[in-house]
């Protein structure tokens, strides 16, 4: 069996690797910190056999963790829509290990709009995608990691591609324009906001754009996705109308700017703290918009 001081060490060094898989299976930034740790726990309890990698085994153990946990997210009740869990740029190591070629980047795979498109994904389908197109693993690899067969890697991986062709249409790679019209999106829809007006916001927003808010029940908010730019700019007045916008600031998410916003809300029930997330077409114009209110999901963005 493998030592402690082996363990500790091995485990040191696969953590952010760890962290990476579970936080793309799960969408959930605290569930991968405790997937890490449980990982850590179960090597310490249980240690593998002296011929066994233990990063591999560490990497095996974690993944049916994290798809395990999605399962058990999936059928618990959420109030109103569910958004991933965001993650500041300067905590979340997107780049920190190298993989081979894949076919979409760490930094892509980490993007709360890629993470929005695994949610069409089953949890075997969505741990053999991440696996196999963001980590860069053949099919053995991750037929050896979940415990089945090569062959079946094979079919659910071809029905999770198919799931995710729409994704692939129009995807988001956090390249420096992406990042630069992101930017300016962002700060034309705080000016418009903070102005009051309405038609600037509009304009701001694809005919079809949609706006999906995560407060979790926590705090008043659209327990349905909204469609359209006249409906989207109608919400976001009434966010102006309930509040005063105290503080704002851009900082990096997901790679990806975004909007960290402090209100001094007028109700109880209005949320102190807001993240503004926008997705923006080759134009610049915001075809999806996010917000995140949810305290909890706010832990690992800081708002000074």
């Amino acid at each position: 069996m493998q030592t402690r001081e082996l363990i500790e060490s091995a485990f040191t060094s696969a953590r952010p690797k760890l962290f990476a898989i579970a936080y793309r299976i799960t969408g959930s930034a605290s569930d991968a910190e405790d997937i890490a740790q449980e990982s850590f726990a179960r090597a310490i309890q249980s240690p593998p056999e002296a011929h066994i990698p233990i990063e591999h085994w560490l990497v095996r153990v974690a993944s049916n963790l994290a798809k395990d946990a999605l399962r058990k997210r999936r059928v618990r009740s959420y109030f109103g829509p569910w958004l991933p869990e965001p993650i500041e740029d300067a905590r979340l190591d997107a780049l920190a290990f190298i993989t081979p070629e894949s076919r979409y980047s760490l930094a892509e795979s980490a993007t709360l709009a890629f993470l929005c498109a695994l949610e069409a994904l089953g949890p075997t389908e969505r741990s053999v995608l991440v696996l196999r197109d963001a980590l860069g693993l053949d099919a053995a690899e991750v037929a050896d990691v979940l415990g089945t067969s090569e062959g079946n890697v094979r079919v659910v991986h071809h029905r999770a591609r198919k799931k995710l062709s729409v994704y692939d249409t129009h995807r988001c790679i956090p390249s420096d324009e992406v990042k630069k019209r992101t930017e300016r999106a962002l700060l034309a829809l705080l000016t418009a906001m903070g102005t009051g007006d309405v038609e600037s916001v509009v304009s701001l927003l694809t005919d079809d754009a949609t706006l999906i808010t995560d407060a979790a029940g926590e705090f008043t908010a659209a327990v349905l996705v909204l469609h359209g730019s006249e409906r989207i700019a109608r919400s976001e007045m009434h966010i102006v109308k309930q509040a005063i916008i105290t503080r704002a600031s851009l900082t990096q998410v997901n790679g990806l700017p975004a909007l960290a916003i402090t209100l001094a809300p007028k109700r109880r029930s209005d949320a102190p703290q807001s993240l503004f997330t926008v997705e923006t077409n080759n134009e610049g114009r915001i075809v999806a918009l996010r917000h995140v209110l949810a305290s909890k999901k706010l832990r690992w963005v800081s708002f000074t």
